[in-house]
């Protein structure tokens, strides 16, 4: 019985990181469930993805930068849903999209794979998760750290949601939003 689960383990982390080749893919951990019902046969797996974090610099001070970051959220259509002044964190922890964020098609900020009618992202309901926090640099600039987590399942089927790559493209039109806005001030 042991060989079984551990080859079932490794199946199934073999189809998690089937869908893309990207070499910036953030790692994923399996964890076997159960506990001590797994000796009966009742087991189960769970793909926990981590997160994929970008790290710029924008050459602002970071107050300057905090008061510009709910215009940049805004204007990239993403709701705020955490704003914390003491630890400069702002962002969305779990919104669901469908087909766009805002006028730009999903596929081009994620990776979900593909199907035969094209990027997954597109046609899937996507949970996201997209997160900034900001810290002081020494000579003046602003560390901006930003976290994007999404994960897609097929509209039409009921199944688990899988977890996307993010392309990066976000994270880099939040610092070119950002710079405009500064730019204007």
């Amino acid at each position: 019985m042991r060989p079984f689960r551990v080859l079932c383990i490794l199946s199934v982390g073999a189809c998690a990181s089937s869908g893309t080749t990207s070499a910036a893919r953030p790692a994923e951990t399996v964890r076997a469930t159960g506990g001590a019902s797994m000796a009966s046969g009742s087991t189960g797996v769970s793909i926990v993805p981590t997160s994929s974090e970008v790290n710029m610099t924008v050459a602002s001070p970071m107050n300057a930068v905090w008061r510009a970051m709910p215009g940049v959220y805004q204007s990239l259509k993403i709701p705020l849903t955490t704003i914390d002044q003491a630890s400069h964190t702002i962002g969305n922890e779990g919104m669901k999209a469908l087909k766009k964020l805002g006028d730009v098609s999903l596929s081009k900020y994620i990776d979900c794979g593909n199907s035969q009618i094209g990027p997954n992202a597109d046609s899937y309901d996507v949970h996201l998760s997209i997160v900034s926090q900001l810290a002081a640099n020494a000579n003046g600039t602003t560390k901006l750290t930003t976290n994007l987590v999404a994960s897609a399942r097929p509209l039409a089927y009921a199944q688990e949601y899988s977890h996307c790559s993010s392309k990066g493209v976000l994270e880099a039109k939040i610092v070119d939003e950002l710079n405009a806005a500064l730019a204007k001030k």
